[in-house]
């Protein structure tokens, strides 16, 4: 990984992100220069950021993330930036805002299988790639059953093969504390949801395990300094006390 990765993603775990996105445009080279090792991965930690802010950035600096990364040869950050279309499929499948949004959810997978098209497993980071489609894939499932929501009991085996997915996930998340945090935050969040149906005097015992699961989460998400696995905890961990199914938040940018 090279010293403009390494940088940018210790600002992005712990959401520097006034002091990432000045970096990256500290670094984007003037035109005709060449492009440092890295570049295309910065500029992907800038688009993320950029769009959980709602800045018109977000398309600037995905376009140069693209460009980047195709003069760079460096197909994961390609393949990470193909994730953009498959949220956008899910959340049109879950709102149903585009003609054939039927569809949406199983053409929102066959985007994620362009992640180990794209990220052979000889790759160095083909780990990481595993680890992101088998999370994203648990997503899909997870929104397909739920659509934000109670899971519909009509659905009972989708939401069992996001949980399956999200447990292949935190195999392949070993050596990276916050992705491991995510997907086990998920694992509690769809235990939680399995739950509704029934009566909250009967899930009172029921959902303690996870209630402590998302506390662990969330206290050493503090301790790390992942203010956006912070978010998600809190929010969760205060809908599950109250014993609601809805208003809850997945771990992931959606």
């Amino acid at each position: 990984m090279s010293d403009l990765v390494t940088q940018a993603s210790r600002l992005y775990s712990e959401n520097k992100t006034e002091e990432l996105l000045s970096y990256a445009r500290a670094i984007w080279p003037d035109e005709g220069a060449d492009f440092p090792e890295g570049v295309g991965e910065v500029c992907r930690f800038a688009f993320i950021r950029s769009y959980e802010l709602g800045l018109i950035d977000q398309h600037l600096w995905r376009a140069r993330g693209n460009a980047a990364a195709i003069i760079e040869g460096a197909p994961y950050t390609t393949a990470c930036l193909t994730l953009q279309p498959f949220f956008a499929a899910v959340d049109h499948a879950v709102k149903g805002t585009q003609r054939g949004h039927e569809r949406g959810f199983d053409q929102a997978r066959e985007i994620l299988d362009l992640v180990t098209r794209l990220v052979p497993h000889t790759h160095p980071r083909a780990q990481l790639a595993r680890r992101l489609r088998r999370e994203k894939l648990a997503y899909s499932y997870l929104m397909e059953a739920t659509k934000g929501g109670p899971p519909d009991q009509s659905a009972a085996s989708v939401i069992e093969r996001a949980e399956a997915e999200y447990k292949r996930a935190l195999e392949e998340a070993q050596g990276d504390d916050r992705g491991a945090l995510k997907v086990r935050g998920s694992l509690a969040l769809v235990g939680y949801l399995k739950l509704a149906g029934r009566s909250r005097e009967a899930a009172v015992d029921d959902k303690k395990p996870f209630i402590e699961e998302t506390l662990d989460i969330l206290n050493k998400a503090v301790q790390a300094g992942y203010d956006d696995v912070v978010g998600w905890a809190a929010t969760n961990l205060a809908v599950m006390a109250k014993g609601l199914f809805e208003g809850w938040a997945p771990y992931d940018v959606a």
